[in-house]
Protein backbone atom coordinates (compact mmCIF):
# COMPACT_ATOMS: atom_id res chain seq x y z
CA UNK A 1 0.00 0.00 0.00
CA UNK A 2 2.82 2.22 0.58
CA UNK A 3 4.62 1.54 -3.04
CA UNK A 4 1.12 2.94 -4.32
CA UNK A 5 0.22 5.51 -2.02
CA UNK A 6 3.56 7.11 -3.07
CA UNK A 7 3.10 6.52 -6.45
CA UNK A 8 -0.05 8.16 -6.61
CA UNK A 9 1.60 11.31 -4.24
CA UNK A 10 4.42 11.92 -7.13
CA UNK A 11 1.90 11.39 -10.36
CA UNK A 12 -0.44 13.87 -8.24
CA UNK A 13 2.95 16.09 -7.73
CA UNK A 14 4.41 16.19 -10.65
CA UNK A 15 1.17 16.49 -12.57
CA UNK A 16 0.24 19.76 -10.25
CA UNK A 17 4.35 21.03 -11.68
CA UNK A 18 2.79 20.08 -15.03
CA UNK A 19 -0.14 22.35 -14.89
CA UNK A 20 1.89 25.01 -13.66
CA UNK A 21 4.62 24.76 -16.73
CA UNK A 22 0.96 25.16 -18.29
CA UNK A 23 0.51 28.57 -17.46
CA UNK A 24 3.74 30.16 -17.57
CA UNK A 25 4.95 31.63 -21.25
CA UNK A 26 6.81 29.63 -23.45
CA UNK A 27 10.24 30.79 -24.24
CA UNK A 28 10.45 32.78 -20.60
CA UNK A 29 13.04 32.39 -18.50
CA UNK A 30 10.43 31.29 -15.72
CA UNK A 31 9.18 28.38 -17.92
CA UNK A 32 12.63 27.41 -18.43
CA UNK A 33 13.18 27.31 -14.19
CA UNK A 34 9.92 25.83 -14.39
CA UNK A 35 10.76 23.08 -16.28
CA UNK A 36 14.30 22.17 -14.61
CA UNK A 37 11.86 22.28 -11.35
CA UNK A 38 9.70 19.48 -12.80
CA UNK A 39 12.81 17.66 -14.50
CA UNK A 40 14.65 17.38 -10.90
CA UNK A 41 11.47 16.42 -9.20
CA UNK A 42 10.87 13.98 -11.36
CA UNK A 43 14.36 12.22 -11.17
CA UNK A 44 14.24 12.35 -7.37
CA UNK A 45 10.31 10.42 -7.39
CA UNK A 46 11.74 8.48 -9.73
CA UNK A 47 14.70 7.02 -7.66
CA UNK A 48 12.45 6.74 -4.69
CA UNK A 49 9.59 4.92 -6.67
CA UNK A 50 11.85 1.80 -8.26
CA UNK A 51 13.86 1.74 -5.07
CA UNK A 52 10.43 1.15 -3.00
CA UNK A 53 8.84 -1.14 -5.73
CA UNK A 54 12.29 -3.37 -5.71
CA UNK A 55 12.13 -3.66 -2.16
CA UNK A 56 8.27 -4.30 -2.00
CA UNK A 57 8.89 -7.34 -4.29
CA UNK A 58 11.66 -8.39 -2.83
CA UNK A 59 9.01 -9.39 0.28
CA UNK A 60 6.73 -11.52 -1.31
CA UNK A 61 8.69 -13.26 -4.61
CA UNK A 62 12.59 -14.54 -4.67
CA UNK A 63 14.74 -12.04 -6.72
CA UNK A 64 18.29 -12.17 -8.24
CA UNK A 65 20.84 -11.21 -6.04
CA UNK A 66 21.66 -8.39 -8.57
CA UNK A 67 18.01 -7.09 -8.03
CA UNK A 68 18.69 -7.19 -4.27
CA UNK A 69 21.98 -5.00 -4.96
CA UNK A 70 20.01 -3.02 -7.11
CA UNK A 71 17.34 -2.13 -4.68
CA UNK A 72 20.24 -1.31 -1.86
CA UNK A 73 22.09 0.83 -3.91
CA UNK A 74 18.57 2.80 -5.19
CA UNK A 75 17.91 3.06 -1.95
CA UNK A 76 20.98 4.65 -0.69
CA UNK A 77 20.50 6.59 -3.90
CA UNK A 78 17.34 7.60 -2.91
CA UNK A 79 18.96 9.84 0.62
CA UNK A 80 21.85 11.36 -1.44
CA UNK A 81 20.20 11.51 -5.35
CA UNK A 82 18.93 15.09 -4.61
CA UNK A 83 22.31 17.01 -3.30
CA UNK A 84 23.70 14.67 -7.02
CA UNK A 85 20.45 16.19 -9.18
CA UNK A 86 20.62 19.04 -7.92
CA UNK A 87 24.66 20.00 -8.17
CA UNK A 88 24.14 18.38 -11.62
CA UNK A 89 20.92 20.24 -13.21
CA UNK A 90 20.58 23.21 -10.71
CA UNK A 91 23.29 26.24 -11.97
CA UNK A 92 22.07 28.53 -9.24
CA UNK A 93 23.01 26.12 -6.44
CA UNK A 94 25.77 24.90 -8.02
CA UNK A 95 27.54 28.11 -8.76
CA UNK A 96 26.66 29.22 -4.64
CA UNK A 97 28.58 25.95 -4.01
CA UNK A 98 31.70 26.65 -5.60
CA UNK A 99 31.78 30.27 -4.53
CA UNK A 100 31.19 28.54 -0.90
CA UNK A 101 34.06 26.41 -1.64
CA UNK A 102 36.33 29.37 -3.52
CA UNK A 103 36.50 27.33 -6.72
CA UNK A 104 34.51 29.80 -8.19
CA UNK A 105 34.86 33.51 -7.68
CA UNK A 106 31.80 35.76 -7.54
CA UNK A 107 31.13 38.15 -10.18
CA UNK A 108 30.79 41.91 -8.72
CA UNK A 109 28.57 44.43 -11.01
CA UNK A 110 30.21 47.59 -11.74
CA UNK A 111 27.27 49.43 -10.96
CA UNK A 112 27.60 47.21 -7.73
CA UNK A 113 30.99 48.11 -6.99
CA UNK A 114 30.69 51.79 -7.72
CA UNK A 115 27.78 52.36 -5.33
CA UNK A 116 29.75 50.54 -2.65
CA UNK A 117 32.81 52.52 -2.58
CA UNK A 118 34.88 49.36 -3.73
CA UNK A 119 37.11 49.44 -6.40
CA UNK A 120 37.48 46.72 -8.29
CA UNK A 121 39.96 45.96 -10.53
CA UNK A 122 37.65 44.40 -13.05
CA UNK A 123 35.82 47.71 -12.75
CA UNK A 124 38.78 49.73 -14.14
CA UNK A 125 39.01 49.89 -17.72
Amino acid sequence: MVVAFTCCLYMVFCCALGAKLKNVDAGSAAQKTSTQIFFQSAMICAVNQVASVIYVSMNFIDVPFWLIVLGHVLWELGHGAPAFIYMNFNRTLRNGVLRKLGLKKSKVNASTAHHSGRTNVSTIH
